[in-house]
């Protein structure tokens, strides 16, 4: 494959442990299918993953107030409904959150490319359509919805990074 990032095995079937870790990602690699049922209380905290472990039916119903505030999390808590409608303008633009609030409607369209790439964010704005395609220019940066797959040409008769 020509013009192939230096590090398309981070994103072609690698292991995404250290994404998940990191960002709370509902991606999982071929290789984390055990992570799938993990504790991730700890990433739910940071995070305000939407993403519940087997054990961590109690943190459902937590106060996710704060971690909704900082990151815009679309979970929302039993006492959080007055977050609902809140203005996330900002969070969304750091964090690419899928939350729009009320008055969030412009944010909808707005071009979430740079966020997209440094968090993997699912959102994809209405101008952002070139980002969804697995081409040489922006896979390496791209956590979209095409990465699990690995079927772009891209990835297509490459060694596996954990065995060669």
């Amino acid at each position: 494959m020509t013009n192939a990032p230096a590090n398309f095995n981070a994103y072609c079937g690698s292991d995404h442990d250290a994404d998940d870790a990191a960002h709370g990602s509902s991606y999982e690699g071929a290789d984390d299918a055990a992570d799938s049922t993990s504790d991730h209380d700890a990433d739910d905290a940071a995070h305000g993953s939407s993403y519940e472990g087997a054990d961590d039916a109690a943190d459902s119903t937590s106060d996710h107030d704060a971690d909704d505030a900082a990151h815009g999390s679309s979970y929302e808590g039993a006492d959080d409904a007055a977050d609902s409608t809140s203005d996330h303008d900002a969070d969304d633009a750091a964090h690419g959150s899928s939350y729009e609030g009320a008055d969030d409607a412009a944010d909808s369209t707005s071009d979430h490319d740079a966020d997209d790439a440094a968090h993997g964010s699912s959102y994809e704005g209405a101008d952002d359509a070139a980002d969804r395609s697995d081409d040489d220019t922006n896979y390496s940066s791209d956590h979209d919805a095409n990465d699990p797959a690995d079927s772009s040409p891209l990835c297509a008769n490459q060694p596996d990074p954990r065995t060669g």
